[in-house]
């Protein structure tokens, strides 16, 4: 749960557990926003439920919907766990926003980046990585997240990723 996990990431004692436990293991399998917070930047919003889906997908791309954290930056971009079921496109475009040079990777239900010393890897259904890169973004007067140039690698299962 996002907003129990806020509370023991502002812990520096847990923070750097954590980093220490993920750095030295051989492996290590995250879910949810425990997959976001080996990021730079996560969201400890919570998850929607089935009756504020549809509100809370629409409200993804608000600039201010986020309310982003620092992560562990154990992985050098923003990670949107849920990216299709919970209809995240607009956290995805919220962390090329916030921080151009770095991707934001979004992990489908059913699907994990494997990292490897070789470079990493999607298991699973689909992994979209969003490079902002070359792109311009922009808050509208309504607070709408505004975009163009940004550009989407889709990857599925066995393929490495790049970006």
């Amino acid at each position: 749960m996002p907003v129990a996990l806020a509370s023991s990431m502002a812990d520096p004692a847990f923070r750097a557990t954590l980093t220490q436990a993920v750095r030295s293991t051989p492996v290590v399998f995250a879910d949810g926003s425990m997959t976001a917070v080996l990021g730079e930047r996560w969201s400890a919003k919570a998850r929607p439920t089935s009756s504020t889906l549809e509100a809370e997908g629409v409200a993804a791309y608000r600039a201010d919907d986020a309310l982003w954290q620092l992560g562990l930056a154990l992985v050098p971009a923003t990670v949107v766990p849920h990216l299709t079921d919970d209809f995240r496109w607009g956290r995805l475009y919220a962390g090329v926003a916030t921080a151009p040079t770095q991707p934001a990777i979004g992990v489908a239900s059913g699907s994990a980046v494997v990292l490897s010393p070789g470079g990493a890897s999607v298991s699973g259904a689909s992994v979209v990585v969003a490079d902002g890169s070359v792109a311009s973004s922009w808050v509208s007067t309504n607070g709408a997240l505004g975009a163009s140039g940004v550009v989407l690698h889709v990857f599925g299962s066995g393929e490495r990723l790049a970006r």
